[in-house]
């Protein structure tokens, strides 16, 4: 299996050190309506740890994270002329 690691900027095979395997994933950043986008992050990040629990075998800790406050959610409030916290609403 091939995974593109971020920090050489290249595609890696991927080869567990041990049975447990630590996956965080960097999620959306809700500032404006949901889209497929959206979608796309959860589902291909739920295949990746079924496959890695179910065809590897591994045991997988997945944590993602949802962004509640950046830069983006700040300027889309101020466009909107509304408060940060009311974009969630």
């Amino acid at each position: 299996m091939l995974l593109y690691n971020s920090l050489t900027r290249r595609k890696e095979a991927f080869t567990p050190r041990d049975k447990h395997v630590s996956v965080y994933v960097c999620g959306i950043t809700p500032y404006d309506t949901t889209h497929l986008g959206h979608a796309f992050t959860y589902h291909t990040f739920d295949v990746l740890i079924r496959v890695l629990e179910q065809a590897r075998g591994l045991r997988v800790t997945y944590v993602q994270n949802v962004t509640d406050i950046d830069d983006d959610i700040l300027r889309r409030a101020k466009q909107l002329g509304k408060e940060w916290r009311a974009l969630g609403d």
